[in-house]
């Protein structure tokens, strides 16, 4: 159970920032809306100065004269908690989690705040059905994975060791119907797309992938995930494109307050048709800084060792990269919205001195945009320009490439998600034969448990 004083300074830091952002949100266009809101307003400042009590009356006196302001009954629920009343907290906070009839965002951060005020007072299996709600929610899934593992931990002297199991289980998977502009012969590698993968046609392609995870460990300050994925590519005309992908994965992560760091290593095998065709091993650690009012800056590092079953590729193309980057990203307000902006440098250094053309030095560029609408529909959006030196031992070889992603997600129920999306990448060379366009439209359907 979390002090009284933890609880206070997050109740401060969620209210002062909800603060600086009411006067651009707007509410009802009623004139019972009008009054909430002002009535509302006010109470939410006099929270902020830490007078929970007499934030109270004025949020009474704003459901009163507008009993449908859910944003009322939200501040008024974290007003209760900062008072103390944690039982009053979680009948506010439960009335607007389940107001399924408001488009408000406060609506989906109300599952996580309740869910925080139930772990607050030990009540952690009660917790969990909101966790899983919030986790649903792309705006507020970080945090809820974060008091996830918390919950799970309070309820595991509770729980009998099938259930726990249960617990730490998670499983996934997806079904995609894809256009592809221009089929590439075999995983995505520039070199490969370049110089020996693209096809210059185009072919439709049905991706399906499955995916299981496993908590080895679980505690407040630190999981430990394994994970096994399965992916295959099955094209309606060049059958011989079709990949399968076999990955193993094992994620460590802690945290404490304002920071948090881990690593991540995974093994992935490649079938070309029914033939091995590339091992691929990859491992880096990371380091995020939590910088409070939702943003956080996070660096890492990858390295990842390629390794071909089949000429020329493995004479030519394999390679070691060593690859690092930053990325800074923004809470956009109560929208529920994220931004981020990231930058990140790579190093490939060839595996045989046949490759040498293929070495280089990049560096990557990217912005992205998620913004979240009512009834569970959320769009994003993604630029990410790279432009890479190779050797000398390519003749002055020299690419750029633009990669614009946008796409948009529906919430079909906790578990359920419909995605459409597309991609278009604009590779240009200084040499011709590694040029090409691509553009990839696609429709999916994911399940998580």
């Amino acid at each position: 159970m979390r002090s009284d004083g933890q609880l206070n300074m997050k109740a401060f830091t969620l209210l002062r920032f909800a603060l600086c952002l009411f006067c651009v949100l707007s509410s009802s266009s009623s004139a019972a809306g009008l009054s909430s809101e002002a009535l509302w307003s006010k109470g939410l400042a006099v929270l902020g100065n830490g007078e929970p009590e007499a934030a109270i009356e004025l949020f009474d006196r704003a459901i009163a004269a507008d009993p449908a302001e859910v944003r009322a009954r939200f501040y008024r629920g974290l007003a209760y908690r900062m008072a103390g009343e944690r039982e009053r907290a979680v009948s506010d906070l439960r009335a607007v989690a389940e107001a399924t009839g408001s488009r408000d965002p406060v609506v989906g951060r109300a599952a996580l705040e309740l869910a925080e005020t139930l772990l607050d007072a030990g009540r952690a299996e009660e917790a969990l059905p909101w966790l899983d709600k919030a986790q649903a929610n792309a705006t507020t899934r970080a945090d809820a994975e974060r008091l996830a593992a918390e919950a799970k931990q309070q309820a595991g002297g509770t729980l009998d060791e099938g259930a726990e199991a249960r617990s730490r289980l998670s499983l996934s998977a997806s079904s995609k119907l894809e256009y592809d502009s221009n089929v590439p012969l075999g995983p995505e590698d520039a070199d490969l797309r370049g110089l020996y993968g693209i096809r210059n046609e185009q072919d439709g392609r049905v991706v399906l992938a499955a995916s299981a995870g496993y908590a080895l460990h679980h505690s407040a300050q630190a999981d430990v995930v394994g994970s096994y994925t399965v992916e295959q590519s099955l094209h309606f005309d060049h059958s011989d494109s079709n990949i399968q992908r076999h990955q193993v994965a094992l994620a460590a992560a802690m945290g404490h307050d304002r920071l948090s760091w881990g690593a991540a290593g995974s093994y992935s095998f490649y079938l070309l048709g029914d033939e091995s065709f590339l091992s691929d091993v990859a491992f880096g650690p990371w380091v995020r800084i939590h910088q409070g009012r939702g943003a956080d800056f996070a660096l890492s590092y990858r390295l990842r060792r390629s390794y071909f079953h089949q000429a020329p590729f493995d004479s030519l193309s394999e390679g070691i990269i060593h690859s690092v980057g930053g990325l800074q990203s923004f809470e956009l307000g109560d929208s529920g919205g994220r931004a981020t902006a990231g930058y990140r440098f790579e190093r490939r250094e060839s595996a045989e001195a046949a490759g040498d053309a293929f070495a280089y030095n990049a560096h990557s560029a990217s912005i992205g945009l998620l913004w979240m609408f009512p009834r569970e529909f959320a769009a994003d959006a993604a630029y990410v320009f790279r432009h890479a030196d190779y050797d000398e031992a390519s003749r002055g070889r020299d690419d750029d490439e633009h990669r614009v992603v946008f796409g948009v997600t529906k919430q079909l129920s906790p578990a359920w998600a419909l995605r459409v999306a597309h991609e278009s990448r604009f590779h240009d060379s200084s040499q011709a034969s590694f040029e090409y366009r691509r553009h990839v439209t696609s429709l999916s359907l994911a399940v998580r448990y």
